[in-house]
């Protein structure tokens, strides 16, 4: 439960390794986890965290299908890794900016949404006696396919426009700091742009409140406006140390005669 102990779980989340396991060897995995809980099976420790890291990765939380692969959190580093290379590209000419920064925010989106929560209501309404598990929005009050689409939109034009417009001021004013800063600036506001355009309604219905006991206290919209500032601040640093670092790193080693 501490902070410490969720980072190392996610960090673990984003082991490649998973994805080589074939839809055989998920079912199997899935069938191996669900035997434990039950009592039914006794596999070794090692086993059981294998097969419950694989079922984790693979299957939606909520609905139990299978998440695409590239979708997948395990596939993050696989996918990530080339499209920064690309959005990082010396030289790189404004079609390529233009590419790179939509396929970013283009494979985010899709990761966003294949790993989306999804409720599970029964269907009290049928009248045979078991019930069915019906996958619906989060949100059912709010059109989340729609809210998706518009976030995804507005990320993917401020991505362009952020990252061309300090691309063409770093030229006029003859800034290579500024020019190697494009990239990580065009994310920045496509990812603060996101975060606002899909929880916004949080800022004039509130969020919900507890106490330190678990008791809800009500909603509340002072605290919907502090927890989108700290996520948007979170998701502004997040891309420096890739983005905004090593853009200098490859030039000082450009410029060092060895």
């Amino acid at each position: 439960e501490s902070f410490m102990g969720r980072m190392l779980y996610m960090l673990d989340q984003f082991d490649p390794r998973p994805l080589a396991a074939t839809d055989l060897q998920v079912s199997e995995a899935k069938k191996l986890v669900d035997m434990y809980v039950k009592g039914q099976a006794n596999p070794t420790p090692h086993e059981l965290n294998k097969a419950q890291k694989v079922v984790e990765v693979s299957l939606h939380p909520d609905t139990g299908h299978p998440i695409p692969k590239p979708f997948r959190v395990s596939a993050f580093l696989p996918l990530n890794v080339p499209i920064g290379l690309g959005l990082l590209r010396p030289g790189a000419g404004i079609g390529s900016v233009i590419f790179w920064q939509w396929a970013n925010q283009t494979h985010a989106a899709c990761m966003n949404y294949a790993n989306r929560p999804v409720a599970k209501k029964s269907n009290t309404e049928n009248t045979n006696a078991s019930s069915t598990l019906i996958a619906m929005p989060f949100d059912p009050s709010i059109q989340v396919e729609q809210r998706t689409m518009n976030s995804y939109l507005g990320a993917v034009a401020s991505a362009m426009a952020v990252s061309l417009t300090v691309r063409k001021i770093s030229q006029h004013l003859k800034s290579r700091p500024m020019l190697l800063l494009a990239p990580v600036a065009g994310v920045i506001a496509a990812s603060v742009t996101n975060l606002y355009l899909t929880r916004k309604h949080e800022l004039d219905e509130g969020i919900e409140v507890f106490s330190p006991q678990g008791e809800r206290l009500g909603r509340s919209q002072i605290a919907a406006k502090s927890a989108l500032l700290q996520t948007a601040i979170s998701r502004a640093v997040l891309p420096l140390p890739a983005l905004g670092i090593t853009p200098f790193v490859f030039s000082s080693l450009e410029a060092s005669p060895w």
